[in-house]
C-alpha cells in the first residue's frame, strides 16, 4: 500500500480533535481574504508585502482552480476572528497540470495572546490530510521551530551559499571582509561550454525534456510562469550550451545596493555536473553586468560540483555576503531548511526561488 501520510506523527492527538469544537479549520475561502490580510498586518508583520500588494498575494497564493487562497486558517466559531494561519505554495501554483504535490510552507503564526494547545500544529494536520503532499518543505525557518520539524522526522540543515567575485575589482560596496580571500575556486574551464541569454519565446522552443534531470514537481510551464511572468521582479535566463546542444538553463536576477550590483542565481534546470567547467562563462556574465559578484544558494548539489564550476563556499572563509536586500542587511544570515518526502521519485534539490524566499519584501517607490 502506498503511503500518503507525510506527517503520521500528528495522528491520534486528542487535543487536535477537540479544537474542532471551538474552531473552524480549513483552507482560506476567497471571501475571507480581507480577514487574512488583516491578520498578516496585525499579527505577523506590519505593512507586509502581502498587505501592500494584493497583486503579489494573488500571484503567489490565489488558487483559482480550487477557488481559495493557499493558507490554512483557524477561525474562532464565536468571534469569527482568525487565530492562526499557515501559508503554503505548491509548484502547481505555476502550472496546474502538475499532479505531484510538493508544498512549501511559509507564514506560520498563532496570535501571541492565544494560548490554545496544538492550535498551530492543527493547521499542519489539516494540510497533510487535505492537500496530501508527497513532499513538504520549509525554507527560512527560525531556530525556534527547527526542533518541531525534527520531532516530525523532517531533515533539517542550512542552505549552502556559493559565490564568484568580480576579479577586476579591488573594492566592493556590497560585501565585507573580502580582503585576502579567493575570488573564485581555481578550477579548469571547459571551453566547449557557452552561455546564451534566453527570453520567454526562446525558452518555449527549447527541448525541455532533453536536459532536465529527474524533477516531478516542475515543468516548462512552471518555469515560464514562475520567472518570465513574475508581476514585480525581472528575471533573466541563460541557456548552457555544449557546442550547439542545450544542456541546462540558469535563472537569475539583479539585486542592487549602494550603486552596486549582485547577480543572484535563483533556480537551475539540468544535471548537476553540467555546471562543471563553466567558470569562464560565469566570469563573463559578471563583467557584462559590471556586477560585484554572482552567487547561488542551494541544497542538494554537492560542494565539489560548485567548486568545479568556480564557486567558493561562503562557509570556507570570513566573507560577509548578504542574502537580504529588501531591506539590505550586511550580515551572514543562515537560511535554514526542513523537508520530508514520501515519494521514491522525489529529487530534493532546492534553490532560493523555491518557497517564498525570492519574492519582493518592499514596494518600489
Amino acid at each position: 500500500m502506498i503511503n500518503t501520510d507525510i506527517i503520521p506523527e500528528l495522528n491520534n492527538k486528542d487535543y487536535i480533535d477537540k479544537l474542532t469544537e471551538k474552531y473552524d479549520i480549513g483552507f482560506c475561502p476567497i471571501d475571507k481574504v480581507e480577514d487574512l490580510v488583516l491578520f498578516i498586518d496585525k499579527y505577523w508583520k506590519k505593512d507586509h508585502i502581502f498587505v501592500l500588494s494584493r497583486k503579489l498575494l494573488d500571484w503567489q497564493h490565489l488558487d483559482k482552480k480550487n477557488n481559495r487562497y493557499n493558507f490554512v486558517i483557524a477561525t474562532d466559531k464565536n468571534t469569527k476572528e482568525i487565530h492562526s494561519i499557515l501559508g503554503f505554495v505548491t509548484t502547481s501554483q505555476y502550472d496546474d497540470k502538475i499532479n505531484n504535490t510538493l508544498a512549501w510552507a511559509c507564514i506560520w503564526k498563532v496570535r501571541d495572546e492565544i494560548s490554545v494547545k496544538g492550535l498551530g500544529v492543527s493547521l499542519y494536520h489539516y494540510l497533510k490530510c487535505n492537500l496530501k503532499p508527497e513532499t513538504l518543505c520549509v525554507l527560512g525557518i527560525s531556530k525556534e521551530t527547527v526542533g518541531i520539524y525534527q520531532k516530525w522526522n523532517f531533515k533539517t540543515g542550512e542552505m549552502n551559499h556559493y559565490y564568484i567575485l568580480n576579479d577586476s575589482l579591488n573594492d566592493y560596496k556590497i560585501l565585507k571582509n573580502y580582503e585576502n580571500i579567493p575570488k573564485c575556486f581555481d578550477s579548469p574551464a571547459n571551453t566547449d561550454k557557452t552561455f546564451k541569454k534566453c527570453n520567454k519565446d526562446e525558452f518555449k522552443k527549447l527541448d525541455y525534456g532533453s536536459f532536465t534531470s529527474k524533477n516531478i514537481y516542475k515543468s516548462k510551464d512552471y518555469y515560464i510562469n514562475r520567472f518570465f511572468e513574475h508581476p514585480m521582479y525581472k528575471y533573466e535566463a541563460v541557456a548552457i550550451y555544449s557546442e550547439d546542444i542545450v544542456i541546462g538553463v540558469l535563472f537569475y536576477r539583479i539585486s542592487e545596493y549602494n550603486n552596486a550590483k549582485a547577480l543572484r542565481i535563483v533556480d537551475y534546470i539540468g544535471k548537476a555536473d553540467t555546471l562543471i567547467g563553466c567558470i569562464d562563462c560565469f566570469k563573463e556574465i559578471i563583467l557584462e553586468y559590471n556586477a560585484e559578484y554572482i552567487d547561488v544558494i542551494n541544497f542538494g548539489i554537492t560542494n565539489e560540483v560548485f567548486n568545479k564550476a568556480g564557486f567558493m563556499n561562503k562557509a570556507d572563509g570570513d566573507l560577509i555576503i548578504p542574502n537580504y536586500f529588501e531591506p539590505f542587511v550586511l550580515e551572514n544570515i543562515p537560511l535554514e531548511y526542513a523537508f520530508k518526502t514520501i515519494s521514491k521519485d522525489s529529487e530534493c534539490i532546492f534553490f532560493k526561488a523555491d518557497a517564498d524566499q525570492d519574492r519582493p519584501s518592499m514596494l518600489k517607490e
